[in-house]
């Protein structure tokens, strides 16, 4: 869903519902999920790349969740527990060598991808299961958050004003 597409409320609700589904999905799939990441990953591209098991990011890469600067809030991406809480209050992109050890690019994501082919899959999907406990309770349970962010009179005023 991009920006413009939000300013239509009737499509908040069974959005909503369907990223939580696709974040509950990356999470709990006994495979692995591994994402990469060159230039710009804001908002939902963003959360997209982090609910995987592992994202890498090339050397151009930025990360951002503006929503908080737009009214709305992140709330799918706080469920997930998987990000900095000075990244989601901030809405500023940041460098992922300002995050963590990330740089090598494609042979790194090709690197893992192979490491991920080579682990015994049914202890990979029991430890994913075990770290994806509770996760479509938390999710579920910020699900009204979500919706309200984003129809908010005032989200949907800055989402006009910075679409204009």
């Amino acid at each position: 869903m991009d920006l413009q597409e939000t300013l239509n409320l009737q499509l908040a609700e069974p959005v909503a519902k369907a990223l939580l589904e696709l974040y509950v999905l990356l999470q709990t799939t006994p495979k692995a999920c591994l994402s990469y990441v060159e230039g710009g990953a804001y908002g939902g591209g963003a959360g997209l790349a982090l609910a995987c098991d592992f994202s890498i990011a090339g050397r151009g890469a930025q990360i951002a969740f503006p929503e908080i600067q737009k009214g709305i809030i992140p709330a799918f991406i706080v469920g997930l527990q998987k990000v900095p809480p000075a990244l989601l209050l901030s809405g500023r992109p940041v460098k992922p060598s300002q995050l963590l050890n990330a740089s090598g690019g494609e042979t790194l994501a090709l690197t893992v991808a192979e490491q991920f082919l080579q682990m015994e899959p049914h202890a990979f999907a029991a430890t994913k299961q075990l770290l994806s406990q509770g996760l479509r309770a938390r999710l579920e349970a910020l699900l009204p958050l979500h919706i309200a962010s984003k129809t908010s009179v005032e989200a949907q005023q800055c989402l006009k004003l910075f679409l204009n």
